[in-house]
């Protein structure tokens, strides 16, 4: 594996954790997410 092909690989994997983490605090906005709480809080 040549150090350029290394590199990509770790960027490729730093912008999916970037990704992840974003949608991680985008969750509460889902809808899904918002009916679980209000069935959650309703019992």
């Amino acid at each position: 594996m040549s150090v350029k092909t290394g590199q990509a690989q770790l960027y490729v994997r730093w912008m999916q954790e970037v990704r992840y983490d974003r949608a991680r605090k985008n969750l509460d906005r889902h809808p899904n997410y918002i009916l679980a709480a209000c069935m959650a809080s309703a019992t």
